[in-house]
């Protein structure tokens, strides 16, 4: 199996970095679960993929561009604009990966800014929305069982923000 996980798309979202670097340390650490995965699983990680957002703190890279945003059906667009992207589809492209994790995380430039987590969603993009739903709930699940609650979005009051002024999203 050929996993590939990035972060940092956006500079500003420096949580999900350091969440990949602990990820990747308790992989190597020799946890019988750790070697167990890593026995049948190549795993790619990308902890910064925008290092110049990273450095200025910004969705943009060197070039004005966000990262994250450059991207089309067929790849990503203005190609010279978004070295990042591009190298990101390299990998995907050399490895096909059977799974892409993507994390983002806070940008922690607000004093006291506080945030469950949430699986397979954003409430910056409708769009963004699991394929299959009943892997999301087995992840939050899990992750409720272990102690960790999370944000289940418009789920926790059971109430869908969709309509025809949100299509252009999908």
């Amino acid at each position: 199996e050929h996993v590939l996980v990035t972060a940092q798309h956006s500079g500003i979202e420096r949580s999900a970095t350091t969440s990949l670097f602990s990820l990747m340390e308790w992989l190597v650490s020799g946890d019988p679960a750790a070697a167990e995965i890593l026995r049948h699983t190549v795993a790619v990680f990308m902890p910064v993929v925008n290092p110049d957002g990273y450095v200025r703190g910004t969705h943009a890279n060197a070039a004005g561009f966000d990262p994250y945003s450059y991207w089309g059906p067929e790849g990503p667009r203005n190609r010279e604009g978004v070295p990042e992207s591009v190298a990101v589809q390299q990998m995907m492209d050399q490895y096909r990966p059977e799974v892409h994790a993507d994390a983002h995380g806070l940008d922690l430039s607000f004093p006291g800014y506080i945030s469950l987590e949430n699986s397979a969603a954003a409430y910056s993009n409708l769009a963004m929305r699991a394929y299959r739903r009943e892997l999301v709930d087995e992840m939050n699940a899990a992750a409720l069982e272990e102690g960790f609650p999370s944000d289940l979005l418009e789920q926790d009051s059971e109430r869908l923000f969709w309509g025809p002024e949100l299509e252009w999203m999908g």
